[in-house]
């Protein structure tokens, strides 16, 4: 399913109206940043009555991101962009582990910074829950359709993001740390 959704976006020319659209990638791409979800810790601050400690729990829930780099160094994956260098012959599974390769691609970085933001402010108003995964969701869908990803990176980078977040919640629940009092 990797190839055809690769071969699809870039046939289709999403791929390439989305590199030469620079701020529209920038803006689809945004829940992805470190630094979108810092302002998403200040607002949260501000707005949940839990104020500093509900803020401190997105900053928090979002280490998981910090294990991409490590994973995509160990599965040594290449983005599926590389297909137009060589039509053909990359295929999603052609792993190069150990590797220091550049462009590793496997999980999605963006969408596991967005996806574990979203699973954070799930748990913190869980009403809004289809907002925040929807938004994370566009995250991904940018990714594979500017064939920076592929779907399967994506959906692993969502994975590590709820994961990351609901264990680190349920850490702080075992820790007997309250800084999870849902408001719907």
């Amino acid at each position: 399913m990797d190839l055809a959704v690769a071969r699809a976006m870039h046939a289709a020319g999403f791929a390439n109206f989305v590199r030469t659209h620079l701020w529209l990638r920038d803006v689809l791409t945004a829940p992805g940043w470190f630094g979108f979800t810092a302002l998403v810790a200040a607002a949260v601050a501000c707005l949940h009555p839990d104020r500093l400690r509900a803020g401190l729990f997105i900053v928090l829930t979002t280490a998981s991101a910090a294990l991409n780099e490590p994973i995509k160094w160990l599965v040594g994956r290449t983005r599926p962009y590389k297909l137009e260098e060589n039509p053909g012959h990359l295929a999603p599974f052609e792993l190069h582990p150990l590797s220091f390769a550049k462009n590793l691609c496997f999980p999605s970085g963006h969408a596991t910074l967005a996806f574990a933001t979203a699973a954070a402010l799930g748990i913190l108003w869980p009403r809004w829950q289809w907002l925040w995964y929807s938004i994370a969701g566009v995250v991904a869908v940018e990714r594979f359709a500017e064939n920076a990803h592929w779907l399967s990176d994506t959906v692993a980078g969502a994975a590590l993001g709820i994961g990351g977040a609901h264990v680190f919640a349920w850490l702080l629940k075992s820790w007997k740390i309250n800084l999870l009092t849902s408001r719907s």
